[in-house]
């Protein structure tokens, strides 16, 4: 996902929502700011502490700051944002840009992006970010992402700009700032009841069964706890029927006969946002995507 910021000179983002745009984009910050003739960058930061104390110093100055969410390349500092164009012009991306071709698969398409495409230009004709046919360029280059230049006096020239938000004077790629993001969905059915959860992206006024440190795709490292991973879909078939298998041997067709109360409904399998432990010890969640029916089976 990531998430990129423009602040201009003055403006606030406040501690709250940068620490929730780490929490939710965790594999490296960053920031540039203009300073002595040129544009200054620090990045690198996989500690919100270390972040924070970095920046402070420098919260009233316009700056651009980055929060990594891996897609493609290592996650190390070398793949944080910024990335530098000139001593005078740094770059910031939210997004994923296809159609390019990565040589060095250690790399991130941004910085790849930047290296192969963006310096040439730029060094071609250094007015070109800043021109019409310059934004409508980088615009069919970067599809749906957003791009957003800093240069040494402190303006910005932020590509796609609409796909973003101002906040208080402050401009946002998307909305990961503002609250935990869940990214996972989980399993219930009516043997592991999960009536108080919801079904959901973002936290809310609702009860969620999800944690901060239950991040599916993107695990968390919390001591003392195990770590959540991500079902592939090859395997999720096979998850699936294990699941199916057990409900079997738990509730075969002639005792639900027996029992005149429940209903067909009453074993639908859906997803919701509950874990499963697996008898390893793993925290997974597989996506049930069709609905398992006692009823027709063949007896």
């Amino acid at each position: 996902m990531c998430l990129a910021i423009f602040k201009p000179h003055n403006q606030k983002v406040l501690k709250q929502e940068m620490e929730n745009a780490f929490d939710n984009n965790d594999d490296g910050a960053g920031f540039a700011y203009p300073e002595n003739g040129k544009v200054q960058i620090q990045k690198g930061y996989f500690k919100f502490e270390d972040f924070w104390k970095a920046i402070q110093p420098h919260m009233d100055k316009p700056m651009v700051i980055h929060f990594r969410f891996t897609t493609h390349g290592l996650t190390n500092k070398d793949n944080c944002h910024p990335f530098r164009v000139t001593d005078n012009l740094v770059m910031i991306h939210n997004g994923m840009i296809n159609g390019i071709d990565i040589a060095d698969k250690d790399k991130s398409d941004t910085r790849t992006f930047v290296d192969d495409y963006v310096k040439p230009i730029n060094k071609g004709n250094p007015r070109f970010i800043y021109t019409e046919y310059g934004n409508r360029t980088l615009k069919a280059c970067i599809g749906a992402s957003k791009l957003v230049f800093l240069n040494k006096k402190g303006e910005s020239v932020i590509v796609n700009e609409e796909a973003g938000h101002w906040q208080n004077g402050v401009w946002y790629s998307n909305d990961s700032y503002q609250t935990i993001k869940v990214r996972y969905s989980n399993f219930s059915s009516p043997y592991y009841s999960a009536s108080h959860c919801y079904s959901g992206t973002y936290s809310s006024t609702k009860k969620s069964c999800a944690k901060p440190n239950e991040v599916v795709g993107k695990p968390k490292k919390v001591k003392g706890k195990k770590k959540a991973r991500w079902v592939p879909k090859s395997e999720r078939k096979a998850i699936q029927e294990e699941l199916e298998h057990e409900l079997n041997q738990n509730f075969s067709t002639s005792d639900m006969e027996q029992d005149a109360t429940l209903s067909q409904n009453d074993f639908t399998l859906r997803p919701n946002t509950d874990a499963i432990e697996d008898a390893s010890g793993s925290t997974f969640v597989p996506l049930i995507s069709e609905e398992y029916n006692l009823f027709n089976e063949e007896k």
